[in-house]
């Protein structure tokens, strides 16, 4: 994914759709037509107000 390091941040900061995670403190953000499929999908954990990405992967379609 390094090569997408840079749709990973835009993915965070201007998502194409937000949803919650299957844990607390867990939070998805979708990218659209990005990443080496259709979407792009970065995992972020949060701990109080500080949030850090725990994965990011393309996805052919949403969940």
């Amino acid at each position: 994914m390094e090569a997408y390091l840079d749709a990973v941040v835009l993915a965070v900061e201007h998502p194409t759709l937000r949803r919650a995670g299957r844990v607390a403190n867990e939070e998805w953000f979708f990218l659209a037509d990005a990443g080496p499929v259709g979407w792009l999908q970065v995992v972020v954990h949060f701990f109080g107000d500080e949030g850090s990405v725990t994965t990011a992967f393309g996805r052919s379609r949403l969940p």
